[in-house]
């Protein structure tokens, strides 16, 4: 009789997480950001729903995109149900059903819509932002002087509201000539590297009275993170 010893049953564990014969880790779902994994999940439920109990293969796919299309929607949505689709064939060890067909209808898509999609939102002009800034400060309290600050540091930087949401008290280092503002992650920094940027003369007077607010009332909880603004 043969026998299985631990380290057969460790290899053979190894070997089958290698080519993808388990169920993925907790860790390896991991490597999409959480929005992306939101994005994929939704895709395909409207994948799934059209397909009503079809397989995808590269000729589904295909016409799938060019339903889209009819229907007015942006490449982007074209490209998010192509990745949803290969994404979850790689979790589950199949073969990816984007062939030649489906990348081709991609292309026209992306050709042929180009004009398509909400676009980008027109930003705030500098000297709106300032009135906006402005205006907070002169509302003469708390939380007027907070808006103030948070209004241009945003501006300064041009920040997202997430990451103007993420800011720490720690983010901001004020010295007697200038204010550095840290921004530890970003849309466009996944990895964390972090970026600074340096605010403006008015930005550093607004923080300097900022911080010293905090410390005359004594606030613990804008010590601690999204709470800083």
């Amino acid at each position: 009789m043969a026998t299985t010893t631990r380290a057969d049953s460790t290899h053979a564990n190894a070997r089958n997480d290698s080519v993808g014969g388990t169920e993925p880790t907790p860790l390896a779902e991991r490597r999409l950001a959480p929005g992306t994994r939101h994005a994929y999940g939704r895709a395909l439920l409207r994948l799934d729903g059209w397909l009503g109990g079809r397989p995808v293969t590269d000729e589904s796919l295909a016409d799938y995109l060019a339903t889209l299309f009819d229907r007015g929607l942006a490449p982007a949505s074209a490209a998010t149900a192509v990745a949803a689709a290969k994404d979850r064939a790689r979790r589950e060890g199949a073969a990816s059903p984007a062939g030649t067909r489906t990348a081709d209808a991609l292309s026209a898509y992306r050709r042929d819509g180009a004009g398509r999609g909400p676009g980008q939102v027109a930003g705030i002009q500098w000297e709106d932002s300032d009135r906006m800034a402005d205006l907070a400060e002169g509302c003469g309290n708390v939380r007027g002087l907070r808006d103030a600050l948070l209004i241009r540091i945003m501006s300064d930087g041009m920040l997202r509201v997430s990451e103007a949401e993420a800011l720490d008290v720690a983010d901001i280092a004020l010295s007697k000539r200038k204010l550095l503002v840290t921004i530890r992650r970003s849309k466009t920094d996944q990895d964390g590297k972090g970026v600074v940027f340096c605010g403006g003369p008015d930005t550093a007077r607004l923080a300097r009275k900022w911080l010293v607010l905090l410390t005359t009332l004594n606030l613990p909880l804008l010590s601690t993170r999204n709470c800083a603004l």
